[in-house]
């Protein structure tokens, strides 16, 4: 449609996008996606696996806490205000919540047997089916209800963290009997074979036999942690537990951890339950997960840290990833749809069987980059010539689903097997050793089958020039030969020897002649050896010269991309103990190439606030491995602070890491911004003080961290609105510089000031003894303020109003502690400002009434609980009736019929007046054209309008639309306005008063002579009447100042034109004097007092039928 995408789905439409250009064609591929043609382009539509019921969709608020099924198959919900909901998901009846609720203090809800509702809070409240009454059981507060066939358990944890749990039965509570302590119960659960398992904040997991045998579980046991939450038992009867550090489940009185697999959460699992396709499924802080039971299983046998599941995001439909900590912050209703209570509404899924798109991604290798040269891909031979070239293969998968959710393993065959899954898309070979290998590449969708396509490409390594079949030959060859040479000489020369002995002295000469021949024959033959091997030494020489020339521009090349980088360059040999250092590196830091290269110069340069931490982080480094990625501070030559991330991966061998290097980044400039970012979140920019987030992060540290008395003193700047409209805002501004100078002036190191609101500051004091001590502290900051804020050349006085708090740490929240001392400023300010008020306990129970009358006024507008009494207005002439005054009254059912002055005020001051005047028109409206009818002449009828309502936009048009759609003239309707709120008076209301008047409707001027308004709005309004307040006729005529007061007003309407009209006239005398000076119309309990409707119809026909108010007419009183 144009609004958006609809499902039809149980014989109803839903909408699951919305589209604001519309939708214009839509189309399915194989693959089950869904393609949506709108007004603005092509889009995909997610089948977002959840639904979500939000504002959006008119869930209000939307900040889910619990949730509970019901038998019928409906869904019981708690939001954060307390309300209770009732339901399926879309359609939902909405509770208000019970007056001793709220949603903040209820912690957990269940439905006993028989239906309706049991909440724990700072009560145990009991709600019926219809979900409108709340019966409060038991004093709290409790943390846990629980039911199911066989009973109904309560918890109640003490402030020491004691829990005790309660067995509920037919409105009672009986001690349940534990054999061992529990603190901080945090669920229930009883297994198929009936046993009772509880979890604690703590304490572990304890389980209780049918004969109270307890067995407790805890992290020595095997849990991952001693602080468990949730419990679900699968179809084979293992339990299995969410605990702070990670998932576990037991088994045969065993327990096991399973936080050290992939697919389980890292964050605090809360809640779990199993799908009806034996899957897990688990809330955590993180998001949702979806993990089957046989993967984990599976796991677990082989030994392996890998497994798959499924984690669900905010592009599976939900809105929030917070889910409610709450016990029933997931509830699975009887279709087995699972539904989640978040921030953001109601999330609901009906679980499958698998997920993710049909089919398998079909992998493919995009190229191939050998020495930053690119190659042809998928399909091709590829030849490295220098196999000391890097190699790089870009890969992927063609899905248009979630390619996000792409997984990838790679291999190459020959060299290694199949890689760890991973999301990347390329992967980098350096050093392959000479041979022909495949490169292979597979891909799946997150935790799918792999797909039978596997991509390849032929990769063929060329050797280098010494490792070729001829170098090697000939490397064997030279030792040989070399050899061989000295054994024949060897041999020769024994040879010799012996026919030397043989010939003795006969050839003594011929012997010398003949080994001095022999001596040059053999000179000759070692010259020539030499020279064979002078040959061969300067080949290999040249061999290794040239192999030089390549390592040289090889560390050339490597020297010039370190230089070129902006980070630093380290590289530490562990098993030598030897580390380098880049230029960079130590430029950085203002030194040059000078600078040692050791550990030791690194760790003195860093700032001794973090050298234990990167001295730490380089042990570990060392001994264990793994990734390096830390920031810290370090001091430059001049000794000023260098911010720096380091980064670095270790390279282990056998015997552990033998290589790690890395780089290191200066981040001064970003930890600034970062810092200044901060400082602009949490303070105020205009006084520079800390803003109301911080003083309240503060607070709550005081708290817990103080054992004296706190003190918080608010500051309200009196009528500072008035300034800025008046004396412009760069004074209103400087008004409040001027307030946070002097203010801090006056206090401790260990006091903070904090700018609160627009004309709110707030003082946090710690170890304030007492109250004269807290208003010592106020005179000294008024007299700081007793000289006017000087600006320009001119200057401003200062007023302020103090609200003081105090109270000992661990006794109150924050939130209670603020709002304590606001209600002690809001005393300051209603008394007048410029004082100082001191909450007590008085001043919280009457702001307790205030919000108790508050939620009843609601609930008596929803309820129709106001009715109009009507008081007839006299025509002291003819005796006849002129109209009636609409009086409001409330029947309460607790405190019976209320008048107006025990609630008009508080509906001023809470914003309900507007709605209550919205009913008194329409219903004075209805009652006057009911009668006119039923007696044959019009009926005229005043109501009274609160000042509040005249400033409002849209006052003309509301009264002429009321008048129009009761088909009631408009001369038949007079407002009667408080003569004080003339004061307030504007030119909007002026005219808003001036076109009501020109329609016909009357303006009368209630309690007039009470006000110090000045008499000039009489010639500016169109007034018609004048309502002499009943405090000048009660002594009339017997007071003769009151009786000239009197007659003076009536006198002076007359002469204006304007109708004088007396109220409050009890007596004879009263009537004939008002007669005698010519007052035209009276009210008052002489004639009638207000009476309801029907008796209001029968005194209006009765008085018409003659002349004087008669003996009925005063028995009426």
């Amino acid at each position: 449609t144009e609004s958006g995408l609809y499902r039809a789905q149980n014989g109803r439409l839903e909408l699951v996008q919305r589209i604001s250009t519309g939708v214009r064609a839509l189309l399915e591929d194989e693959r089950g996606a869904i393609w949506v043609g709108t007004g603005a382009g092509l889009e995909r539509y997610r089948d977002g696996t959840f639904v979500t019921w939000g504002e959006a969709e008119g869930l209000t608020p939307q900040n889910i806490l619990a949730l509970e099924p019901s038998e019928d198959g409906t869904l019981w919900m708690v939001d954060v205000e307390g309300a209770i909901h009732r339901g399926r998901p879309g359609a939902f009846e909405r509770f208000e919540p019970p007056d001793t609720v709220s949603g903040q203090g209820m912690l957990s809800m269940t439905e006993p047997r028989g239906g309706g509702l049991l909440l724990a809070a700072d009560s145990l409240l009991e709600i019926p089916k219809s979900g409108r009454a709340a019966t409060a059981r038991a004093p709290g507060p409790f943390s846990l209800a629980f039911a199911d066939r066989s009973s109904t358990l309560v918890a109640q944890t003490d402030p020491d963290g004691k829990s005790r749990l309660f067995t509920y039965q037919k409105g009672a509570l009986s001690p349940f009997d534990l054999p061992e302590p529990v603190e901080h119960i945090q669920r229930v659960f009883r297994d198929k074979r009936g046993r009772l398992w509880i979890s604690s904040g703590g304490g572990g997991l304890l389980r209780v036999e049918k004969k109270k045998e307890v067995r407790r579980f805890r992290r020595e046991q095997g849990l991952p942690s001693d602080t468990v939450y949730g419990i679900a038992e699968d179809a084979e009867g293992r339990i299995w537990v969410g605990t702070r550090e990670g998932l576990g489940f037991i088994e045969d009185d065993r327990a096991q951890s399973l936080a050290h697999l992939s697919c389980t959460p890292r964050r605090s699992p809360v809640h779990l339950a199993f799908d009806r396709y034996d899957a897990l499924w688990v809330s955590a802080d993180d998001g949702i997960y979806r993990i089957p039971r046989q993967e984990l299983l599976r796991a677990l046998r082989e030994g392996s840290l890998s497994c798959t599941g499924r984690a669900f995001m905010r592009r599976d439909g939900l809105r929030s990833l917070v889910v409610s900590w709450r016990p029933g912050g997931l509830a699975e209703l009887s279709d087995g749809t699972l539904c989640f209570a978040t921030e953001a509404g109601l999330s609901c899924t009906k679980p499958k069987e698998e997920y993710g798109p049909k089919g398998a991604p079909l992998p493919r290798i995009e190229h191939v980059r050998i020495g930053g040269r690119a190659r042809e891909g998928s399909g091709r031979r590829v030849r490295a010539e220098d196999r000391r070239a890097p190699v790089q293969l870009n890969y992927s998968a063609v899905e248009l689903s979630d390619p996000e959710l792409l997984e990838f393993q790679t291999r190459l065959a020959g060299f290694d097997g199949w890689s760890p899954v991973t999301r990347a898309r390329s992967v980098t070979y350096t050093n392959l050793p000479a041979g022909q290998f495949t490169f292979e590449v597979r891909a799946r969708y997150q935790g799918q089958e792999w797909s039978s396509h596997v991509a390849r490409t032929a990769l063929v390594v060329e050797p280098a020039w010494y490792e070729t079949t001829l170098a090697r030959v000939l490397g064997a060859l030279l030792p040989l030969a070399l050899g061989l040479s000295g054994f024949g000489i060897f041999r020769y020369r024994n040879r010799k020897y012996r026919r030397e002995l043989e010939a003795g002295v006969r050839a003594r000469t011929r012997e010398l002649a003949a080994q001095i021949e022999e001596n040059r024959r053999v000179e000759a033959e070692l010259r020539e050896l030499a020279n064979d091997l002078d040959r061969h030494v300067r080949a290999r020489t040249a061999e290794l010269e040239i192999a030089n020339r390549a390592l040289r521009r090889s560390e050339e090349r490597y020297e010039l991309a370190v230089s070129g980088a902006e980070d630093g360059i380290w590289d530490w040999d562990i098993a030598a103990g030897v580390l380098y250092l880049s230029l960079r590196w130590k430029q950085m830091l203002g030194y040059d190439d000078s600078f040692p290269s050791t550990i030791d110069a690194w760790l003195s340069r860093t700032h001794p606030d973090d050298r234990a931490m990167l001295r730490a982080v380089l042990v570990s480094a060392g001994e264990k491995g793994g990734n390096i990625r830390c920031e810290y501070r370090m001091l430059n030559r001049d000794d000023q602070i260098v911010w720096v991330q380091c980064r670095g991966v270790v390279v282990s061998g056998p015997r552990g890491p033998i290589r790690a290097a890395g780089s290191q980044t200066d981040i001064t400039e970003r930890k600034a911004n970062e810092n200044e970012l901060l400082k602009r979140v949490t303070h105020d920019p205009l006084t520079g003080l800390p803003n109301r987030s911080l003083f309240v992060d503060r607070l709550e540290q005081a708290l817990r961290r103080e054992q004296g008395k706190l003190t918080i003193i608010l500051i309200n700047v009196d009528r500072l609105k008035a300034i800025n409209e008046t004396r412009g805002l760069g004074v209103g501004d400087f008004v409040l510089q001027t307030v946070a100078q002097r203010a801090a002036e006056v206090l401790r190191d260990t006091d903070t000031l904090a700018r609160l609101g627009s004309d709110e500051f707030a003082l946090l004091l710690t170890d304030v003894p007492d109250e004269a001590a807290a208003k010592g502290i106020v005179d000294r900051i008024r007299e700081g303020l007793l000289m006017p804020a000087s600006f320009g050349h001119t200057s401003q006085a200062i007023s302020l109003s103090f609200g003081v708090k105090i109270t000992e740490p661990q006794k109150e929240t924050a939130e209670t502690f603020l709002a304590d001392a606001y209600l002690a400023l809001e005393d300051a300010k209603a008394r007048g400002g410029g004082r100082v008020s001191v909450f007590t306990s008085e001043l919280g129970l009457e702001h307790q009434d205030r919000l108790n009358i508050e939620g009843a006024l609601r609930r008596a507008l929803r309820e129709s609980q106001f009715v109009l009494h009507y008081q007839p207005l006299v025509d002291l002439k003819t005796g006849r009736a002129a109209g009636v005054e609409a009086l409001i009254r409330w029947q309460d059912p607790m405190r019976g019929l209320v008048g107006p002055g025990q609630f008009i005020a508080r509906a001023e001051a809470c914003g309900l007046i507007a709605p209550i005047s919205d009913w008194v028109l329409g219903e004075a409206c209805r009652q006057a054209r009911a009668w006119q009818l039923q007696l044959g002449f019009p009926v005229k009828v005043s109501i009274n309008i609160a000042p509040a309502l005249l400033h409002g936009h849209g006052l003309a048009d509301n009264i002429l639309n009321e008048l129009k759609r009761h088909e009631l003239d408009p001369s038949s309707l007079t407002l009667e306005i408080v003569e004080s709120s003339i004061l307030e008076l504007n030119q909007e209301v002026t005219d808003t008063l001036n076109r009501l008047h020109e329609k016909g409707v009357g303006i009368s001027i209630d309690d007039f002579g009470t006000g110090y308004s000045s008499l000039a709005y009489l010639s500016r309004l169109p007034i018609t009447a004048l309502k002499l307040d009943r405090s000048l006729v009660e002594r009339v005529p017997s007071d003769p100042t009151d009786s000239a007061i009197c007659k003076s007003m009536v006198e002076m309407a007359e002469r204006l034109g304007i109708v004088s009209v007396v109220e409050g006239v009890e007596t004879q005398a009263q009537v004939d004097y008002l007669r005698s000076i010519g007052c035209r119309l009276a009210q008052g309990y002489y004639f009638s007092k207000p009476l309801a409707a029907i008796d209001a119809g029968a005194y209006l026909s009765l008085v018409a039928k003659v002349n004087e108010p008669t003996a009925e007419g005063q028995d009426g009183r």
